[in-house]
């Protein structure tokens, strides 16, 4: 009696311990998805959790099912060996010739379809991550981008072709004929950093064939790189920023700050309103692109894209 109670207790402590695998695989996976990239990768981030979790739950099944098998092997192996010992036949319900196929049976009956689920899920799982990994190479820009030494006029600016086929200036925009100013007046800052212009010098400041990018393109941009929160990491520079905030530079974009190593701010087309327009910025000291706007008269960087 107290054997099967413990039995059953056992039994109930593992089905309650796959739930909570399940469940805290599948929270897991939202988390992590929805710090990594947002909502979009959450949703993701869940799905894999799920699968996850089941995939997890697998290993207690087949613990369940081996541990299982093994325990009626020893009850068969020991009455057997009575049996020799005893030389008497036995030939009822309990008989080691008569009790083997009804506890397979049992068994499989039991386990088979927690089996086969289990193995799905493994072909599931194992589908998704080909899937995922195609597209995040297509949409969050871990195809290997294009770099590229396209003169513009006789600037001969560095230029990036990003993974949703825009090309991008490499570098801030340093046209002096166009106005801007260097950061605190110092010519090395405009050729290490590029100049800083006003927002109305700014929409005029790009080459023949080339644009300041609009709100939408500098979200586009984020979002090829891994997100809002992730992008800023991404394309900044190897050197250049302050206190070791140097970035990534996967695609080549080499972001720099605006010269005094801590901020880079950088103006869209987009106007908010009849003083502010909008514009991007990254810090030194974290990887998020902040989307947020400013007064024109404020000189701000600028990177221009290819018509």
């Amino acid at each position: 009696m107290m054997k099967k109670l413990v039995g059953n207790v056992v039994s109930m402590l593992m089905e309650a311990l796959m739930w909570i695998t399940l469940i805290a695989c599948v929270i897991g996976g939202a988390v992590f998805g929805y710090n990594q990239a947002g909502v979009g990768s959450a949703i993701g981030g869940l799905v894999a959790g799920a699968l996850a979790g089941m995939l997890l739950n697998t290993m207690w099944w087949f613990i369940s099912v081996i541990l299982e098998i093994r325990n009626y092997s020893k009850k068969w192996v020991g009455k057997y060996k009575a049996n020799l010992e005893s030389s008497i036949p036995e030939q009822d319900s309990n008989s080691p010739t008569s009790m083997r196929m009804p506890d397979f049976q049992r068994i499989l009956a039991s386990y088979g379809k927690k089996i086969i689920i289990s193995l799905v899920s493994l072909a599931l799982l194992a589908g998704i991550i080909v899937v995922a990994k195609n597209f995040a190479g297509s949409y969050t820009g871990e195809k290997k981008s294009e770099k590229t030494e396209e003169p513009i006029e006789s600037f001969g600016f560095k230029t990036v072709k990003m993974p949703d086929g825009k090309i991008w200036m490499a570098e801030n925009l340093n046209d002096a004929s166009k106005g801007g100013k260097c950061q605190d007046d110092n010519p090395s800052n405009c050729e290490k950093y590029g100049r800083l212009y006003t927002w109305e010098e700014a929409k005029k400041a790009c080459p023949s064939g080339w644009h300041l990018p609009s709100d939408a393109e500098w979200t586009a941009l984020a979002n090829f790189a891994g997100g809002d929160k992730v992008a800023g990491g991404k394309l900044k520079a190897k050197s250049g920023w302050s206190n070791n905030g140097n970035g990534t530079d996967d695609y080549g974009f080499s972001l720099t700050p605006d010269g005094d190593g801590e901020y880079s701010r950088l103006w869209s087309s987009t106007e908010h309103n009849a003083s502010n327009a909008w514009r991007r910025r990254i810090d030194y000291d974290g990887s998020t692109v902040l989307r947020d706007n400013q007064h024109k008269a404020n000189p701000y960087s600028v990177r221009c894209v290819k018509d």
